[in-house]
């Protein structure tokens, strides 16, 4: 789990610490989400199905039909109901564990969590359990804004923290020497010039 504020860098450390091991299955909060159930874990699921090289049982399409309609074909796909809550979750990981046969992909990236809904949030978080018990595991790294996070997302967090299944690190801002070299490798010397102004007002946040 990354804490930090926005634009400190969170989402690009996660991703290439990803990437430098294998593809990444991305599950991405956005601003007005909260208010639409699935909307966060319906967009992972259509940038996962949109190749055809992706194949999957007809079960398991049937169930994500109930989130991404044009996986449905001819099958009637209600919603996700409590009656078939788990066979839903079921198929969301065996769309996971699809992408692991075809692509190799090592890690699970849920990020902006503090935007998601808290339908995309329960099923990424138990994915997130199901996954670390895959051979090899699939890991997961979670990213949320210092202070933003709050709800079932962070009760789920805390105790995954409290269960040692899950570790928390709080990306802070650069140095002040990591700021000038920052800077410096812009190669532009009006800017060069005003560095001392850049680090007063960026306060280290690389964005």
């Amino acid at each position: 789990l990354m804490r930090g504020e926005p634009g400190v860098g969170k989402s690009r450390l996660a991703r290439e610490i990803a990437e430098g091991r294998g593809p990444a299955f991305l599950v991405e909060g956005r601003p007005g989400d909260l208010a639409v159930p699935f909307s966060a874990l319906a967009r992972a699921v259509r940038a996962s199905t949109a190749s055809r090289r992706l194949e999957l049982a007809a079960w398991v399409r049937a169930e994500l039909a109930r989130i991404v309609p044009e996986l449905a074909g001819d099958v009637d796909a209600s919603p996700p109901s409590v009656r078939s809550k788990l066979r839903f979750f079921e198929a969301v990981f065996e769309l996971l564990r699809a992408r692991v046969e075809r692509d190799g992909t090592t890690h699970v990236v849920l990020d902006d969590l503090q935007w998601f809904d808290s339908a995309s949030a329960e099923v990424s978080l138990w994915l997130a359990d199901r996954a670390a018990g895959l051979d090899p595991p699939v890991r997961t790294i979670g990213l949320f804004r210092t202070g933003e996070i709050g709800g079932e997302v962070e009760i789920a967090i805390e105790r995954a923290r409290t269960a040692g299944a899950a570790a928390l690190v709080d990306v802070g801002p650069l140095s002040a020497f990591e700021t000038r070299s920052l800077v410096a490798s812009f190669g532009i010397p009006a800017v060069d010039q005003r560095v001392d102004e850049v680090l007063a007002v960026s306060k280290g946040n690389p964005l």
